[in-house]
């Protein structure tokens, strides 16, 4: 008998997150280990301290960079408002369905800046990215670009 399944096919560019869960790496994408640099740069963009985001994981290629985080005793409901200091930016786009996902997108200081949270198995993943092209913005950090990089597996 012959079983066909749906589910994604792991891949060497897959990055682990959780036991079965993986983010797919894109060609120029290097993990970098999170330095006392990259932590300042990545806990400088937060006003909301009332969450505890330990950083995770940091992507970095030449043109943007990319830090997960994984915020303790969350739920997507206690993340609907932003943990950035968005003050002086643009909202750019807003999305979410206030069960499994949170995306919006800003444009602040010549910067475009993403944060996407999603409950991925009872697991909750913050993804912020951040990149000064608005090219890369407007197709590598799209809410559906960051959707399909996340992949689940039984």
């Amino acid at each position: 008998m012959l079983l066909l399944s749906c589910q994604p096919k792991k891949n060497a560019n897959d990055l682990q997150l959780f036991s079965n869960v993986t983010m797919r790496l894109l060609p120029g994408e290097k993990l970098i280990p999170a330095t006392p640099e990259i932590k300042t740069n990545f806990f400088s963009h937060f006003s909301n301290k009332n969450i505890q985001l330990p950083l995770f994981k940091y992507i970095n290629t030449n043109v943007y960079s990319m830090y997960l985080g994984l915020p303790l005793n969350a739920t997507i409901a206690n993340m609907q408002h932003s943990l950035l200091s968005v003050n002086d930016s643009t909202r750019i786009q807003y999305k979410s369905d206030s069960a499994t996902f949170i995306y919006r997108n800003y444009f602040s200081k010549n910067t475009y800046i993403t944060e996407f949270v999603k409950d991925v198995d009872k697991n909750i993943l913050y993804l912020l990215c951040e990149t000064p092209s608005k090219k890369i913005n407007d197709s590598l950090f799209t809410f559906e670009s960051i959707s399909g990089r996340i992949n689940t597996y039984k």
